[in-house]
């Protein structure tokens, strides 16, 4: 049987650690619906129950990357990179080849100043933490 509650949405951990406080608690919660004739199911699902009741823990906030935040910007550029790359491996002409590999250079210049700034950006609400 799947499990009813995520093990990331009780801290059974400070249930463990807190005899004092939260374990009284999930003792508490647990006696009152249980009885010697309930089943294992049943009474896994009293024990995630009473966990959840005494020591839910708050879900984390999802955050997207840096390159998925910005990827509206930065793929563009990317993509323009690339096509670069793909048309210097069938350039045979060797003036053109040149100035494709300086456009290729100057291109991936541009990309790496703007994923650099993109991961600034991305970072600046985290850089109290540090």
């Amino acid at each position: 049987k799947a499990r009813v509650v995520p093990r990331s949405t009780v801290s059974w951990r400070r249930i463990f650690e807190d005899p004092s406080s939260y374990q009284q608690l999930f003792i508490t919660e647990l006696k009152t619906p249980v009885d010697a004739d309930t089943d294992y199911s049943t009474f896994n699902e009293k024990i995630v129950g009473a966990g959840k009741k005494v020591a839910t823990v708050l879900e984390k906030k999802i955050i997207k990357g840096w390159f998925e935040l910005y990827s509206s910007e930065l793929r563009p550029l990317v993509e323009v990179k690339d096509r670069l790359c793909h048309a210097i491996k069938r350039e045979r002409d060797k003036t053109k080849l040149k100035e494709k590999r300086a456009e290729k250079l100057r291109q991936h210049k541009v990309v790496n100043i703007k994923c650099t700034d993109a991961k600034a950006h991305w970072l600046r609400p985290f850089g109290h933490l540090i």
